[in-house]
């Protein structure tokens, strides 16, 4: 089946608007791998909300397997989301990379690519957090496992 990875917003990018990020061909390249079936990219609807009104940045996002967010008033759309305890509401209620992180391990998705490591700071020895950043091009050329892959 693959790696699977959660691309945080960041992720998202468009191709010749976006060519200016330091980690654009990092992206890139696990786009490509995706392409393959190396790894499987996945979004959460909190991405969408978050970039509703940049109009090229949401049909890339479109493009990305979603998987359902806990629904959260105000927070989420409807039809993207799943219903929640009142537990949830409390915990999440406009906390979006909480909204991103718990998405993440409820689908148990390998790694979450994001360039804000620290936003996810209070998790990051549960979890694995790549910044594309630190991907290595030249690596990425030769991954072959996903145990090259953890490295970084």
């Amino acid at each position: 089946m693959g790696i699977k990875l959660t691309f945080y917003t960041n992720c998202i990018l468009r191709n010749e608007l976006d060519k200016n990020k330091s980690y654009y061909f990092q992206i890139k390249k696990l786009e490509y791998f995706e392409s393959i079936n190396f790894v499987k990219i996945y979004k959460t609807d909190v991405q969408d909300t978050e970039i509703w009104d940049f109009r090229s940045r949401l049909e890339k996002s479109s493009k990305f397997k979603e998987l359902k967010v806990i629904n959260i008033w105000d927070n989420s759309r409807w039809s993207h989301s799943l219903f929640y305890t009142k537990e949830d509401a409390e915990i999440f209620n406009d906390l979006k990379d909480i909204m991103t992180l718990h998405t993440h391990k409820k689908y148990n998705n390998d790694y979450l690519i994001t360039e804000n490591i620290r936003d996810f700071i209070f998790d990051k020895d549960n979890t694995n957090i790549i910044n594309p950043n630190k991907l290595n091009l030249n690596i990425l050329e030769k991954i072959i496992s996903e145990e090259e892959l953890k490295i970084y």
